[in-house]
């Protein structure tokens, strides 16, 4: 006892490696074995209903035989469908390694047992999972990755990704910097943490705002949006104490709602793409703008144009052999006029916010007021 207390107590953590120090032990009280559940959705419909966690860790016991000691959380909103799990029992571990894959609610679930989870953020927009995969296999000096040692999970609309790193590939979250086409990618333990301040108007400064005591310093703007504001924050305490109050007054000024800000719910965040757009939503409507025109709210007008995406699917609507499930009941003509309606209704967007994106630059419109348009 006297040397486990000391262990736990006094030394906590001793280096394999004492030079580099990359790989530690560390020495506590109980064991927690954590490692990682990614629900396949390749070959799933776009809007597959995933499994709660409570659903996760009720049929991992279950499969397991484990205790109820073990806990489960999805590891970020951006990745519904991986899941990150601490078990207590070694038992269970065993069993996992042994048969890692099960169905839950008729989704094919993989577990990847002491794996390490991390992020990259701000990613290009046309990376792949491919390009991502061969430049971590550059970092870390090989040219394959064993089976099921690495998990990418890449979210387009955000440009970021979460990596399940086991085994040989677990040597990457020992490191901070992935290099991608001669940049430096930062690899990280956490996304950024975010918040959404609104509504805005004339009487709130933003200096005013950052320096609240709340914020405690750890708080920066990202971008002001009309009547809405995006922090950052720096400090995950003082981050979770903003949620947990959820509102900011300063002095007599209107109140600010504060909420977690999440880019996927944020249209001025998304592309007008296939998951988008055109295979999920356009297919449901006819190819007339008026029907539009009287909810000038709708997230069409908000959402970032992306010339690739809408000449690809130009392309394929003009193909002899367009056949697709999403537009199983369209024809080719009504496609294409889909398609160009889509044009004009993000052509209305830039007039109504006065301003478009080429490259990622943003382009001010200098409109004459006198101009009227007539549709």
């Amino acid at each position: 006892n006297q040397i486990k207390n000391r262990l736990v107590d006094e030394i906590k953590q001793l280096a394999l490696d004492p030079i580099e120090g990359t790989s530690l032990i560390s020495f506590r009280d109980k064991i927690e074995i954590i490692s990682y559940i990614v629900i396949d959705k390749t070959n799933e419909k776009k809007n597959v209903i995933l499994p709660k966690a409570d659903e996760i860790l009720k049929r991992w016991i279950q499969i397991n035989h484990g205790e109820r000691t073990s806990s489960c959380d999805q590891v970020n909103i951006q990745f519904p469908n991986i899941y990150r799990i601490v078990s207590t029992s070694f038992d269970d571990s065993i069993a996992v390694m042994s048969n890692p894959d099960f169905l839950i609610n008729k989704l094919l679930a993989h577990v990847y047992v002491g794996a390490q989870c991390r992020y990259f953020e701000d990613l290009p927009k046309s990376i792949t999972k491919d390009q991502l995969e061969m430049a971590i296999c550059d970092l870390l000096g090989i040219k394959i990755l064993p089976p099921f040692s690495l998990h990418i999970e890449l979210n387009k609309q955000t440009s970021n990704a979460c990596i399940i790193a086991a085994d040989t590939a677990r040597q990457c979250a020992t490191r901070d910097v992935l290099y991608l086409d001669g940049k430096s990618i930062l690899i990280k333990d956490n996304l950024a943490f975010r918040l959404l301040l609104y509504p805005l108007n004339e009487v709130h400064d933003n200096n005013d705002i950052l320096n609240q005591k709340i914020f405690d310093g750890q708080a920066k703007i990202i971008e002001q949006r009309r009547d809405k504001l995006i922090l950052e924050i720096s400090n995950k305490e003082v981050y979770d104490e903003c949620l947990r109050f959820g509102v900011l007054r300063i002095g007599t000024k209107p109140i600010l709602i504060i909420e977690n800000y999440i880019p996927l719910h944020d249209p001025e965040e998304l592309e007008i793409d296939a998951d988008v757009w055109y295979d999920s939503e356009m297919i449901h409507y006819k190819p007339d703008i008026m029907q539009f025109i009287a909810n000038l709210d709708h997230p069409i007008f908000r959402y970032k144009w992306n010339a690739d995406a809408w000449l690809q699917q130009f392309q394929k609507a003009k193909s002899s052999n367009f056949t697709t499930d999403a537009h199983s009941d369209l024809s080719s003509d009504q496609t294409r006029h889909l398609l160009q309606m889509t044009v004009m209704l993000n052509t209305i967007g830039a007039i109504r916010k006065k301003v478009y994106l080429i490259n990622d630059q943003q382009i001010k419109l200098n409109l004459d007021s006198k101009l009227k348009t007539i549709v």
